[in-house]
């Protein structure tokens, strides 16, 4: 399942969906996905690793990205 957000940069109006996170066992990581999709021709897209810590998420990095 994934979550539009708009956000408004230089280039204008974008979209971007974000997966519904997938969270570790010991609840110490997760994994999100994002698809950056702005005229329905080009985009990408980021499998991104996270950690909680301090109540607080930090992005580790990017475990896969396409561009198209």
């Amino acid at each position: 399942m994934l979550n539009t957000i708009f956000l408004l940069n230089q280039r204008g109006l974008i979209n971007i969906d974000i997966q519904i996170p997938l969270i570790s066992r010991n609840k110490n990581y997760a994994i999100i996905y994002e698809l950056d999709n702005p005229n329905g021709l080009s985009g990408g897209g980021n499998l991104i690793l996270l950690k909680f810590e301090n109540n607080k998420c930090k992005k580790i990095g990017i475990l896969y990205n396409w561009i198209a």
